[in-house]
Order: C-alpha cells, then structure tokens, then sequence
C-alpha cells in the first residue's frame, strides 16, 4: 500500500513572508506536502476581498522537496481559489495564523 502525503494549500493575506505563515509552514510540514499561495505584499484586512478588475499573476519563491511556495498579486480568497486549482486538488487548506 502507497503512504502518500496529503497535499495542503497554506494562503494568508500577510504576505509570503509574514512570520505567521512561515511558522505555519514548518509546523504542518511533517503532516504533508506544503503549497503556499500567498500575496507578494502584506495585504492585512482584506482576506475576503476579490480581485475581479486585474488578472492574478504569481510567481515561484521556493522549490524543494515537499514545499512549493508562490507570491502573487492579487487577495487571499482569490489566491485560495488558484491554489486549489494546482496539480491534484489539495486535501485540505490553512490559512495563515495570526503571532
């Protein structure tokens, strides 16, 4: 029997390196293979905002085994909804926490 790990989507709207997600990302690293989806630029207080009027762009950060990190432009919900949309749908999401 294969023991494969879950895929799990991280996104906040802090930005890709706000401490909160990064600690996020090493606390359920263990529990699975990591793909965080996260704005380039703190974007606090608008996690439920939409980007409608521009397009998402988004850009690789970091590849390693069992961790793909991406920045992208545009909100956490929107971010969220492109994650899911990556190679084999996620098993579950995290949003980032607040320290």
């Amino acid at each position: 029997m294969e023991n494969k790990k879950p895929l799990i989507l991280v996104s906040n709207d802090d930005g890709v390196m706000a401490k909160g997600i990064n600690e996020l990302v090493r606390f359920l690293r263990p529990l699975g293979d990591i793909v965080v989806m996260a704005p380039d630029s703190p974007r606090s207080g608008s996690g439920c905002a939409l980007t409608v009027t521009q397009p998402v762009h988004y850009q690789l950060v970091k590849k390693e085994v069992g961790l793909t990190v991406y920045k992208c432009t545009g909100n956490a919900y929107r971010l969220h909804q492109a994650g899911a949309q990556y190679r084999s749908r996620p098993r579950t999401g995290s949003c980032g926490r607040r320290h």
